[in-house]
């Protein structure tokens, strides 16, 4: 056992990394089933959403947005506003 560390000694960077990451990569694996309950207890079983879609919109979001829309878009929400 003491033979194989001395040829693992310039690999122990890139050892001790892979191990960090494994262990990043289980703590998300095991943490996504809470996150789903969450998302299930608040949004369907307590009618925590009302509407996916929001009332108001800050102006800079919405700046962002009229970078993806055509021409007949833009009128559209012209229009509606």
């Amino acid at each position: 056992m003491l033979k194989l560390i001395r040829f693992f000694k310039p690999y122990m960077v890139l050892v001790l990394s892979i191990i960090l990451l494994l262990f990043i990569q289980a703590m998300c694996d095991l943490a996504l089933p809470n996150y789903m309950a969450d998302i299930v207890d608040t949004g369907v079983a307590n009618n925590g959403i009302e509407s996916p879609v929001p009332d108001v919109i800050r102006q800079s979001e919405w700046d962002r947005d009229m970078l993806f829309m055509t021409d007949d878009d833009k009128e559209k929400s012209r229009k509606i506003l």
